[in-house]
């Protein structure tokens, strides 16, 4: 790596640690990209090179603090039932968005509701989920004929149903509520198709 793209990595990383901090002191709303130059020390048409829009340091953010989870994906656990690694997946995307905490959570409703692009957040996470499901049949949990697809979508609906009702409504715990989901209609929902033993 050359030392330019040390500093441009450098300069990225900076823009993105001080938008993450700014979103949950301000709420997503309260920043604008002069605030985000200012705090990392970058000047203002810097921040154009790394992403064309405030928007998309947001996806970028979000990406990252899932990645770790979405990397466990190909991991599947053959100890657990098909309804257990369903939901540990939904419980620990709760889990890092309930970290996260609400403003951020606001933060990426906003990204969520105005897709600004084809990559947008309903699709990533859609997609990971149906990875889930994918790896399941996979792995021989799930039958093949599992409709990945509509699965993947009520799975994708309830976190994000679970997501908006919790920015609207503090009062409401969300790894709560997806553990409560999870406990009594994930099995439900997978059962015609889990494999026979």
């Amino acid at each position: 790596m050359t030392k330019r793209d040390e500093n441009a990595k450098t300069t990225r990383r900076k823009l993105l640690d001080a938008a993450d901090q700014l979103i949950v002191e301000r709420g997503y709303e309260n920043v604008f990209v002069e605030d985000i130059t200012t705090a990392s020390g970058v000047a203002k048409g810097t921040f154009y090179n790394y992403f064309p829009k405030k928007e998309d340091i947001i996806g970028e953010l979000e990406r990252e603090h899932f990645s770790q989870l979405n990397a466990q994906i190909n991991e599947i656990s053959d100890e657990l039932t098909p309804a257990a690694n369903i939901s540990a997946y939904l419980a620990n995307f709760m889990q890092i968005t309930a970290a996260a905490g609400v403003e951020r959570a606001r933060g990426w409703i906003r990204f969520v509701a105005v897709p600004n692009s084809p990559d947008d957040k309903w699709t990533y996470d859609f997609g990971k989920v149906s990875e889930l499901l994918t790896q399941l049949i996979q792995h021989g949990q799930l039958e093949k004929e599992t409709p990945v697809e509509m699965i993947a979508q009520v799975l994708s609906m309830q976190l994000y149903g679970v997501i908006f009702s919790w920015v609207m409504n503090k009062s409401i715990d969300p790894q709560k509520a997806i553990q409560n989901f999870c406990a009594t209609l994930v099995e439900p929902l997978i059962q015609p198709y889990i494999t026979a033993v």
